[in-house]
């Protein structure tokens, strides 16, 4: 039901970090980065199995309340 989800971090590099250790028990890794020239500059990667499902976003100032949330 749900299809893919995102959030958006202060600390891009520090989260992928994460993410990466965190995603790899789960047989997920970092799938694709969102070339910055479509981006205004910003980070965005996707994690996934086969495809990506959730995306990872820099954001400029602390998060506040925004994520992503995609049903099919």
């Amino acid at each position: 039901m749900i299809d893919h989800l995102g959030i958006t971090v202060f600390d891009f590099d520090a989260s992928k970090a994460f993410y990466d250790k965190a995603m790899a028990p789960l047989g997920a890794s970092l799938l694709y980065m969102v070339p910055e020239e479509y981006t205004g500059g910003a980070k965005i990667g996707g994690y996934g199995r086969d495809r990506p499902v959730f995306w990872v976003s820099a954001g400029k100032e602390k998060p506040k309340d925004h994520q992503h949330i995609a049903f099919t």
